[in-house]
């Protein structure tokens, strides 16, 4: 058996980690699976995105969150698409966004850049589960108590195959990180709607 000396580096980084306050993390994606660019509808981009915050802050962002939504969507939900090609409004409810207390993991996959014959490009639940894991892997490193709450995406079935995926894949459970995962409803969750 080795012994083990801890450093007062090791004991320095234990006290930030003991000290962390839990986060959540809402995930949704844009773009699409496919690979045939030549077809209408088909991104030539995937982009998953995290919105995080502290939990202690979360019904105040929810508040907050909803009021900018309420102001500037009437009441529904806050989408780019519905703001389009207007940017001066789009600029305006950015600024608004800035006050809020949050923070955005974002990966950007260029699908063009993808091999023909990678298996990403056959089969839609191993794309996914792997650009989502991208993400996933990012904030274990940077947030030791983390919930990831994943908008509602396919059947239920891909679902729950899913999130035993995650489950399986994500950092094994030590004194110092917990980490969760869920599903939501993006429709009623103001701060995925950042």
């Amino acid at each position: 058996m080795e012994d083990y000396q801890l450093t007062f580096e090791d004991i320095e980084r234990i006290n930030t980690l003991a000290i962390q306050p839990g986060r959540t993390a809402y995930v949704d994606e844009c773009g699409n699976f496919g690979f045939d660019f030549r077809k209408d509808g088909v991104s030539t981009h995937y982009i998953v995105c995290a919105v995080i915050v502290n939990n202690e802050n979360i019904l105040e962002i929810e508040k907050k969150v909803n009021e900018i939504r309420k102001l500037n969507f009437s009441n529904n939900e806050m989408k780019s698409s519905s703001i389009g090609n207007k940017h001066s409004r789009r600029a305006k409810i950015l600024t608004e966004l800035l006050l809020v207390d949050f923070s955005l993991i974002i990966l950007i996959a260029d699908k063009q850049a993808f091999y023909n014959d990678s298996p990403l490009t056959e089969y839609k639940g191993t794309f996914v589960k792997f650009l989502h894991q991208k993400l996933y892997e990012s904030m274990y490193t940077c947030y030791p108590k983390l919930k990831i709450v994943e908008d509602e995406y396919g059947s239920s079935e891909f679902q729950s195959e899913f999130k035993k995926y995650v489950c399986k894949n994500r950092p094994t459970p030590n004194l110092f990180n917990e980490y969760d995962f869920d599903y939501f409803d993006s429709r009623k969750c103001n701060i995925v709607q950042i």
